[in-house]
């Protein structure tokens, strides 16, 4: 079933603000293993669905958000990415990314001409690189303390 979704975000007011600490202060009194959903129909129909941890989190993260009044939207985040999107993603030429695609650093896919490439193996890749390049910047300022370079 598609719901209908709304380009504006959300803009709480105080009834919703009040609302949604109200709800949080309940939701981490108890200190709850599980979150669950509850939902009753006009005829009286009732059901109750516990939510996986990832979308209780992000339920939870929602209404952080809406009990500080800040304004909130969902966005339906993509399965691929252009060449030009992940090379903005991960700040580097489109001409380096596609290099790297050649060179089978991360797989695509072809869609006529144009390649498109997963977000989750992007993203992992993205967070590998970033893990090594922390690393070595770690060594280095070790390196460099060490050498009494900083005094």
């Amino acid at each position: 079933m598609e719901v209908p979704t709304s380009k504006r975000p959300l803009v709480p007011n105080k009834e919703g603000v009040d609302l949604s600490r109200e709800i949080l202060k309940a939701a981490f009194a108890a200190r709850p293993s599980e979150l669950v959903l509850e939902t009753r129909s006009k005829k009286g129909g009732q059901h109750s669905f516990r939510l996986t941890p990832d979308i209780a989190h992000l339920i939870v993260e929602c209404l952080s958000k809406v009990a500080r009044g800040s304004e909130v939207r969902v966005l339906e985040v993509p399965k691929e990415v252009s060449t030009h999107e992940a090379a903005e993603l991960l700040n580097v030429s489109r001409t380096h990314l596609i290099g790297l695609l050649n060179k089978g650093v991360m797989s695509f896919r072809l869609v006529g001409s144009h390649r498109r490439i997963a977000l989750s193996e992007l993203l992992a890749y993205k967070e590998k690189t970033e893990g090594r390049q922390k690393a070595a910047l770690d060594a280095i300022a070790a390196e460099a303390q060490e050498l009494k370079l900083y005094e």
